[in-house]
């Protein structure tokens, strides 16, 4: 899995790291110190308490468990507080911010680590994940850091790159529908051919299918052979206009010729 890391001077201690596999923790909770984090409910606030220290103390002695805990990759779906980041990288921890929730399944499947929702209980062990190993990759002006995981993963990532950002938005969505088409693929390993293939060759079986069995068909709708004959070019040229209708000869032809 690859992770955008904006900040390159964070990564200055990667050598640092012995251990294998490396302990990870993942915060699903902003711990930006922000009272508005902290969730719904009515917060009560004595005269003369320094909220803003007491979230700080807080966030602080989360950072005094996790160092405790020998954890070596410290990651945060949202804002991680500058102080206790500051803290975490004093104790040799690469710490991971704004990792957004589109990473948070990836990463809890690659790490087997169990997202931790608040910043106000100790943090069970069965939260905590493993990664084999940490590096720096390079692509372009990006630098990312991969995360290895420590067994046998389906986990990967693609990169796109391109110099327009248009077309590189256009190569995003092109890649997503390959996705999901692929997916869907996996899930029931069935497809159609495009471009009017399928309307072309369905509306060629349809005629022959009903030249051969015209005496049933009309025997069992009950109307005369003119009458099926009819319904059925009909519903044939439908077919075949949907495959004309896909502009490549004006219209006229049913089959692609450019690249052929």
């Amino acid at each position: 899995l690859l992770v955008d890391m904006p900040d390159v001077f964070c990564l200055n201690n990667l050598e640092n790291l012995h251990s294998n596999p490396l302990r990870m923790v993942l915060f699903s909770a902003s711990l930006a110190g922000d009272l508005c984090e902290l969730g719904d409910g009515r917060i009560e606030v004595h005269p003369g308490v320094d909220t803003d220290s007491q979230i700080l103390d807080q966030l602080l002695e989360l950072g005094k468990q996790v160092a405790k805990d020998e954890v070596k990759l410290f990651v945060c779906q949202k804002v991680i507080h500058p102080v206790l980041q500051q803290y975490l990288r004093s104790h040799g921890i690469i710490v991971i911010e704004r990792l957004g929730i589109t990473l948070m399944e990836p990463l809890t499947q690659l790490a087997g680590a169990q997202p931790v929702a608040t910043l106000h209980t100790t943090i069970p062990a069965k939260a905590y994940g493993k990664v084999r190993d940490l590096s720096i990759r390079q692509f372009g002006s990006k630098t990312m850091l991969h995360l290895h995981p420590p067994g046998e993963s389906a986990i990967c990532t693609m990169i796109l790159c391109h110099r327009n950002e248009t077309m590189l938005s256009e190569l995003k969505v092109a890649s997503q529908k390959t996705e999901h088409v692929l997916r869907l693929t996996l899930r029931e390993p069935s497809a159609l051919l495009g471009g009017g293939c399928t309307e072309t060759h369905l509306a060629a079986h349809i005629r022959h299918k009903s030249m051969n069995e015209v005496t049933e068909a009309i025997s069992a709708l009950g109307c005369s052979q003119t009458e099926y004959l009819l319904g059925v070019e009909g519903f044939c040229r439908s077919l075949e206009s949907v495959a004309a209708a896909l502009e490549h000869d004006g219209g006229n032809s049913l089959i692609d010729l450019t690249h052929a």
